[in-house]
């Protein structure tokens, strides 16, 4: 999502939003999303 530009730079991200998206428990996006941050 990132890579193809689905998510735009600078767009506020909710966690819930990529549950539905991407059909995943709140857990891993919210460990993804942590991950991102630090990067």
């Amino acid at each position: 999502m990132i890579v193809r530009l689905d998510l735009a730079p600078g767009a506020v991200i909710r966690d819930d939003d990529l549950q539905g998206r991407l059909e995943m428990g709140r857990t891993p996006i919210r460990e993804a999303l942590q991950r991102l941050v630090r990067d």
